[in-house]
């Protein structure tokens, strides 16, 4: 999976889906957290590589807390 650099960001799970990410996304953007859904269009999907849904590096520790891992 090729992700551009962004040392402001880390990936706090890799879903099998879209539907999957957007539950995780709204779970943490719900208890205050900042997330994003990594989106390379349809290569991850074709390639499964998963999605990955990032955070902010200093919301890293809480958002695994929050999401279960």
């Amino acid at each position: 999976m090729e992700m551009e650099e962004n040392d402001a960001m880390a990936v706090v799970k890799v879903c099998d889906n879209y539907v999957q990410a957007e539950i995780i996304q709204g779970n943490l953007i719900s208890k205050g957290l900042h997330a994003e859904i990594y989106d390379n269009g349809m290569e991850s999907i074709m390639e499964n590589e998963g999605i990955p849904v990032l955070v902010p590096k200093d919301e890293y520790e809480k958002a695994k807390e929050i999401i279960g891992e």
